[in-house]
């Protein structure tokens, strides 16, 4: 399991890795205990990764179809993910419209 932790978490588990990072308040939502990304900031994060194109292609996919965001949410921030992700998501993205 992947989490994006802040910088200050010290908490160690061997079936965990923290990715520390500062986390904007639009990029959170609160489920109960659990603060947990939007469905788009973690989009963001798989394509900055070391994930496949094809792992982020279903994704967003799944996201797209699931209602969880859409193309137009995407676009709107995607350059601020890096040249990299933004080219992986808009590759997705293309994917995702074809039939």
């Amino acid at each position: 399991m992947h989490l994006s932790v802040p910088f200050d978490f010290r908490a160690v588990d061997p079936a965990v890795v923290t990715h520390p990072t500062e986390l904007l308040t639009k990029d959170v939502l609160d489920h109960g205990a659990w603060r947990v990304t939007t469905p788009r900031r973690t989009l963001f994060d798989l394509a900055r990764g070391d994930t496949t194109q094809e792992q982020v292609t279903a994704a967003v996919g799944a996201a797209l179809e699931q209602g969880l965001t859409t193309v137009q949410r995407i676009r709107t921030r995607s350059d601020e993910a890096g040249d990299r992700a933004a080219l992986r998501i808009e590759r997705a993205l293309g994917a995702a419209a074809k039939p």
